[in-house]
């Protein structure tokens, strides 16, 4: 008995967990409520989306739940086609289902500070819902899609001010700036005398880390330095290290990205299971 009772209840243990093992492409509907144009459109915006960020933003699209939790669901989904890039998290997925009229944002660990869960439920209920509930899928996917990648871009790139440079708060920054420079330098010829033949490599990291920083951020540095000068030194291979032994060093990493015409798939990316819910 338990053995016929186990085998009628394995079919609907499959159907609640049925997707694509692999995305054919940005966007996967099941339901079929895009047509080809449309579709194409969407690939091509979120291809040349990856291409520019290296974000990538997968959409879904699927009849029914079939039983599932779709929070489960996304993090599985996002998880198997893993979404985004490896070293980043920077991933999102996308998913609607029709028939449920529920819709899921699931966002990658990298983006969640960009992307809050209040985000995306504003998007949901505001770009969205109200073209879904007239039927429009395409409308309310684009619009959620255009403002994803609006706020993935503007969390890798600074915004530009729009109103103007506070020039007297820049100003003054920059003049206790100074002061710490002068009071460092006085505190080096001060404490330590090899110091005090190295002034010039001095005044120009120095500078070098106010005019690259903020000024209220080189301020902070300058007083961490101005902390510690009566340990600084200068060490044998031409740096500079702390009495604690401690030594700095260079080193920067950048990501790059190739452009194909072909979709190539996840980029070893996984999720934190940020995101929202939402029904319409």
């Amino acid at each position: 008995m338990k053995q016929i009772l186990l085998f009628l209840f394995i079919p609907f243990v499959f159907l609640a967990q049925e997707y694509p093992l692999q995305s054919a492409n940005y966007v996967t509907d099941v339901a079929n409520v895009l047509t080809e144009e449309q579709e194409k459109k969407l690939n091509n915006l979120l291809k040349n989306f990856e291409d520019s960020t290296s974000v990538q933003l997968f959409v879904y699209i699927a009849p029914s739940l079939n039983g599932s939790v779709m929070a489960d669901l996304c993090q599985n989904i996002f998880h198997n086609w893993q979404i985004g890039q490896k070293s980043k998290n920077n991933g999102l997925l996308l998913a609607v289902f029709v028939d449920d009229r529920k819709s899921r944002i699931h966002v990658g660990y990298g983006l969640e500070g960009a992307i809050p869960d209040l985000l995306t439920q504003q998007i949901q209920q505001e770009k969205m819902n109200p073209h879904f509930k007239n039927g429009d899928y395409f409308s309310g996917i684009e619009a959620a899609v255009n403002d994803l990648i609006y706020y993935s871009k503007h969390d890798y790139k600074a915004e530009v001010l729009e109103t103007g440079v506070d020039w007297v708060s820049w100003t003054l920054a920059y003049v206790f700036n100074l002061l710490l420079l002068i009071g460092v330098l006085f505190n080096l010829n001060k404490k330590n005398a090899k110091a005090r033949k190295n002034w010039v490599k001095t005044l120009i990291t120095v500078f070098a880390i106010v005019l690259f920083l903020l000024p209220c951020v080189g301020a902070f540095v300058l007083l961490f330095v101005f902390i510690f000068t009566g340990n600084f030194k200068s060490s044998k291979g031409g740096g500079y290290s702390f009495g604690s032994g401690w030594s700095g060093s260079d080193s920067s990493s950048s990501y790059s990205s190739s452009s194909n015409s072909s979709f190539d798939g996840g980029g070893g990316g996984d999720s934190g299971g940020g995101g929202s819910d939402s029904s319409w």
